[in-house]
């Protein structure tokens, strides 16, 4: 079996679409293989891996999924659908038969462009994840170290919101971290390698949460005493799944930054948050950096509970928590590249 860089699998009954598809990934670099029909598709799947699937069809399209996920060491490759079809069962069909993506029409060739690349951009991050864990955990047990790939892969791919989430907040991270290494007090801390680690370690920030229920994740309304103890303690929970690593390899920047930011990450400057309470420099730079990025997400963010505001509402949320909730000189570098975050924003949304 071989991965083919940039290759781009397509299915589709439409001679338009079909022609439409190829001649707008081939123009930005990907390479095409067509079928007009799933039956044909595991000849070639089985001598090549592509890096994505694009399903696109009239009505519903759970059937080609399905006998995709079906085939070996296809697990992983992202799936988008293209359909005609808005009808909620056709959707519902399709994710629970494994798409990653479901895009209604008209199609628009940024959109599609732009979604492919935040798809492999997960799919390569993703790897990158499994390969760091991997190297810098030699000598855990097999069974231990499957355990904790298997973590980082449900905290990605939860569900198709959270995706995106995680895809925005690492380069939120990321940049922040650059703006400030470029500061006297934190460039001895913040090298490039920290700024890399970050962009990855950030995406586990809330594996604590896999255990918690999407009722109270998602409720509409404020919540009881008890169901925010509930989400409250996925800090804990989470940063206690990543301590035997930790233990056992604390030379390891990428283990440490990960439990550091699950464990940190809702602690607040002025000693107010959760889970230990502590303040100012107490609470690890990372997640002081990931607070902030979390922060801005949540509020841009549209949720069951809560409609999406704007930047500059954003913006005026953050400069308000200055001094309390956040470290201020990590909003005053958030400040000055606030464009950047626009710019991700509306890349991946």
């Amino acid at each position: 079996m071989m991965d083919i860089k940039n290759l781009i699998i397509i299915v589709s009954y439409d001679d338009f679409c079909k022609q439409f598809l190829e001649e707008l990934l081939n123009k930005h670099g990907y390479k095409t293989i067509f079928f007009a029909s799933e039956r044909h598709i595991p000849d070639t799947l089985y001598r090549t891996i592509p890096e994505l699937v694009i399903i696109a069809v009239k009505e519903t399209a759970a059937s080609v999924c399905r006998a995709i996920r079906l085939l070996p060491d296809i697990s992983r490759v992202p799936i988008i659908v293209l359909c005609e079809s808005n009808d909620s069962s056709d959707r519902s069909a399709a994710f629970s038969a494994g798409c990653s993506d479901y895009v209604i029409s008209p199609f628009d060739e940024v959109e599609i462009l732009n979604r492919i690349e935040i798809h492999l951009e997960n799919k390569r991050s993703h790897q990158w994840l499994r390969d760091k864990i991997t190297e810098q955990t030699k000598g855990l047990t097999e069974a231990q170290m499957e355990t904790i790939i298997a973590m980082a892969e449900l905290a990605e791919s939860r569900d198709s919101l959270t995706m995106l989430h995680l895809n925005r907040i690492r380069r939120y991270s990321k940049i922040l971290a650059q703006k400030l290494s470029e500061d006297e007090q934190f460039h001895r801390e913040i090298t490039p390698e920290f700024s890399d680690v970050i962009y990855h370690a950030s995406a586990l920030h809330d594996i604590g949460k896999i255990g918690v229920k999407d009722g109270i994740l998602n409720k509409y309304g404020k919540l009881t005493a008890e169901e925010f103890e509930i989400i409250a303690s996925h800090t804990i929970k989470g940063s206690m799944a990543l301590e035997s690593v930790i233990e056992r390899h604390p030379n390891s920047q990428f283990i440490r930054m990960s439990v550091e930011i699950v464990r940190f990450h809702h602690e607040k400057w002025n000693g107010s948050g959760y889970p230990l309470g502590i303040a100012g420099e107490m609470i690890p730079l990372s997640a002081r950096i990931m607070a902030l990025s979390d922060i801005y997400d949540a509020v841009r963010s549209k949720r069951s509970y809560k409609e999406a505001k704007t930047h500059e509402e954003a913006v005026e949320e953050i400069t308000k928590m200055s001094g309390t909730h956040l470290d201020p000189r990590i909003v005053d570098a958030f400040v000055e590249i606030q464009e950047e975050f626009i710019n991700i924003y509306e890349q991946i949304s």
